[in-house]
Parts: structure tokens; sequence; C-alpha cells
């Protein structure tokens, strides 16, 4: 099935003056009626340029793409083996990229028209881009629209059946380069959120071994939180796979993590995996229930190296941070010196954050200030030295 997309667009003529030669034309800025338009694969600029015949027919935008150009010598490869990309899959790549820009515009008085394959076509496409291609641009821009397909849960158990799973655990497995694996990771990460199906199906094939492994073995921050974001996806509201991830010493593996941009990522999942426990029925009253209960009892969250992650913090600057190191300080016990002191000193930033919505109109229920601080006063009145000095 071939894709094809039609665009109409009414848009006011602009500053750029098409000639009969490729000219780059601004992110943002409109194009006039009648033009050939491309995305240059090579550079990943877009290019527009005058039609050479007119077609009765049709009317809009014209799509083509760039020849493929041989690859360089000290150009990255994924795998030389492959086959190269040709031209239907550049093709088919290159239109859907059109459509979601086309969707994401705010540019006023335009009308669409557009007929486009659906979505199992366009993912089927995009899998053999990423199988056969040997150019990671394409394998780049191929990944970024995979994540907003199997974002939809359908879509997300379809990519199943066309292998895209493994297709993309594969590229987290070579790591060959930081920014696809960052893309693939993503992938994974829209198609587990909330998506049982498609969070079993990662787990069949040991997703979250292979996740901890990447994150293990990755060197570049991005990268790392992005697989810590799959990772979570893939294991909340899941027992099986957090069974997987206790086993593998999953908790000790994310906390002797030392880069401190990951920190609101690894706590936020620990406070997250110790709710779920505590929120687990405490006599369970159908099969259901005690099914659930039997399996997150399978395999006991430890998370002793919690508190000394904490103490390792030197700056509080992320709200979601504080929220989750205030849970976890009081959830797992916290209660060290050092520790009181940085809830003593988020207790008196809060109060000021506070006060300052209060006397912007905001009430103490209103204000999400105030609400933080409540929780942080509520954590101090149990702990058993700070409460005695406020």
């Amino acid at each position: 099935m071939k894709l094809i997309l039609g665009l109409i667009l009414n848009v006011a003529v602009a500053k750029f003056t098409p000639t009969s030669e490729w000219q780059v034309w601004g992110e943002d800025e409109p194009l006039p009626e009648g033009l050939h338009y491309r995305i240059n694969l090579e550079t990943g600029l877009k290019e527009a340029k005058l039609l050479e015949h007119q077609n009765a027919k049709t009317s809009g935008l014209a799509v083509q793409v760039t020849p493929d150009t041989p690859v360089k010598e000290d150009e990255k490869i994924v795998n030389p083996k492959k086959l190269k990309l040709t031209d239907k899959q550049k093709a088919s790549m290159k239109k859907i990229n059109d459509y979601l820009d086309t969707l994401k515009s705010e540019r006023e008085n335009t009308e669409l028209d557009v007929e486009v394959t659906h979505d199992f076509d366009v993912m089927k496409n995009l899998t053999q881009i990423i199988s056969e291609s040997n150019n990671f641009v394409v394998v780049e821009s191929a990944l970024i629209e995979l994540e907003y397909l199997v974002h939809q849960i359908d879509n997300g158990f379809d990519f199943e059946q066309l292998n895209g799973f493994e297709i993309v655990l594969g590229l987290i497995d070579s790591g060959l380069d930081n920014k696809i694996v960052q893309k693939s990771a993503r992938v994974i990460s829209a198609a587990t959120q909330a998506n049982s199906r498609a969070r079993i199906a990662v787990h069949k094939i040991h997703g979250v071994r292979r996740l901890l492994q990447a994150i293990v073995s990755s060197a570049d921050s991005g990268a790392t939180k992005s697989l810590i974001g799959s990772l979570s996806a893939l294991i909340r509201d899941f027992p099986a796979a957090q069974t997987d991830f206790i086993n593998l010493n999953g908790p000790k593996i994310l906390t002797g993590l030392s880069e401190p941009s990951l920190n609101v990522k690894i706590l936020s999942l620990f406070s997250d995996l110790l709710n779920e426990r505590e929120n687990l029925p405490k006599n369970p009253q159908t099969e259901h229930e005690e099914k659930i209960v039997k399996s997150y009892g399978l395999a006991t969250l430890y998370l002793d190296d919690v508190c000394d992650l904490i103490q390792s913090i030197e700056d509080f600057n992320s709200h979601n941070l504080n929220i989750a190191v205030v849970d976890l300080v009081q959830r797992l016990k916290c209660f060290q010196p050092k520790i009181q002191d940085k809830i003593l000193l988020l207790h008196n930033q809060y109060n000021d954050l506070c006060s300052e919505d209060i006397a912007q109109g905001e009430s103490r229920v209103e204000s999400y200030f105030c609400e933080i601080h409540s929780t942080v006063q509520q954590l101090i009145d149990k702990m058993p030295l700070l409460h005695n000095e406020l």
C-alpha cells in the first residue's frame, strides 16, 4: 500500500522566493502554493523549489526525497552487512514526517486535506527502515516517528507483531550511538506506558535485563536518563517485571549511578514502587486480589542504599526531586543527622514559597508549595530529633 499525502495549504507568501533550484527554507516560514519540497536526508534541512511541470490533476505540495548517496568510509553505520535504504522506504519516512509536522503547526487560516496510510503500514515501513538502513540520521528519524505511533495502545500491540520491540531493543543492546540508544529507549517508554500488553511483550524478550545492562554500559547521561525512563515505564504496576528488576540487583545498580541529573528519575521510581506495595489489599477479597498480592510477594524490595543516595545529594533544585526525597525519607526512615539538616532546609524553602503564594491571593489549599510544605512538616513531626528543634 502506497503512502499518499496530499496537503493543500492556503498560506500567505512570506520572504521566501522560490527558484528552479533547491533552497533551504525556515522551520516556521510559510511557503507559496505549487512547489516541490523535501527533507534532505543528508542534512536534515527542509528545501523547496518551483515545479518543473504543473500537474493539472493535483495542487499543493509535491513530495520528493533526495537520492541515496554513498556512505563515506568514516561515517558511522548501524550494520554494514544490511541493505541500503530504498527510495520507497525513504519516501515512506519522508511523508509521515511531513504529515506529523503539519499536525503540529499552529498556522492560522490553514486548511488541510490529508490522506495517509494506516498506522500499521507506517510502522511496518519504519521498522524496515531501522532494520535495513546504514545511516544513523535516517534511523534516528524513523525512531522519532515510531515514538509518536506506539504511544497509542493498539499500535503498541501491533508493534509486537512486527517484531518491533526486538528490533528496537537490538539497537539498545548494540550501544553504537548515544542518540540512537536514547531514541530507542523513548520508543520503549512510549509503547509500555500504561499498556500492559506491550509490557508483557517486552518482558518476554528479557527487557528488564537488557535495559539494566544498557544502563550499566552507558557513558552518556542523556541516554542513561532515557533508559531509566523506559525501565520505569516497563516495571511500574507490573510485578513480574519488578521481580526481575529486584533479582537482577536493579535497585543497587540505580543507586550506584553517580550522575546527579539522574536522581529525580531514580528516586521517583523507588517512591512509586514502594507506594504500589503499600497500597496492596491487606485482606484480599477476590481471587484476582490474591493473585496480585502473591505476585508482588515473589521478591522483596530492599532499598538499603537509598538513604545513602539521599545523603549524597547536594542540590535540591527540583520540586519533583524534593517530593520524592521527602516521601522516601518518611517511608524508609532515613533519619540520619545529615538528612535531617536537608529536610530542615526544605521546610524553610517551602515555607517561604508558600507565604509568597498566600501573599498573591492563593489559599493554603490551592497552593502547590503550601501542600509540599505541609508534607515536609508532617515528616518533621515524625523525625526523632528535628521536630524538637522547631
